[in-house]
């Protein structure tokens, strides 16, 4: 009979703990899944990408001075095709997804990770790159910052 009795409290709780787990689950994909960046942000990581590419052919000594001003034009008209953040508001993860094109330097990923910082003082600051287990592991930042 005390078998009988522990074996119900143990079915009636269980239900109880996956309803926890999941109700828990999705209010963590809602609450840092996606943090919005503003438009000086945005800018801020288009320029980083563009001049990653202009650092890369400025140094080329194989091209000539005119050749340098094309490639530097054609940057310019480089697109971006995704731009998301995650984690915590102050503190994002970026992933940049940039279109293939000529100008991109060899061993250039399209999709790329930075880790931006935000004060109110100064604005956006670059902290660097950053991989894509940070981008996806940032909405639990909020845990350990």
């Amino acid at each position: 009979m005390y078998r009988r009795a522990t074996r119900r409290k143990v079915v009636t709780i269980i239900p109880g703990i996956v309803c926890l787990i999941a109700a828990s689950s999705v209010l963590l994909y809602y609450h840092g899944s996606e943090t919005r960046l503003n438009t000086t942000g945005e800018n801020m990581v288009k320029n980083t990408v563009a001049a990653e590419f202009q650092r890369y052919h400025l140094s080329r000594p194989d091209l000539s001075t005119a050749e340098k001003a094309k490639l530097l034009i054609a940057i310019q008209k480089m697109k971006i095709l995704s731009l998301t953040a995650r984690g915590a508001n102050e503190n994002p993860v970026v992933r940049v997804e940039v279109e293939p094109t000529k100008v991109q330097p060899p061993g250039f990923s399209n999709v790329q990770y930075y880790q931006l910082k935000r004060s109110s003082l100064t604005g956006w600051s670059n902290e660097g790159r950053t991989s894509a287990q940070n981008y996806y592991l940032s909405n639990f930042s909020h845990f350990y910052n």
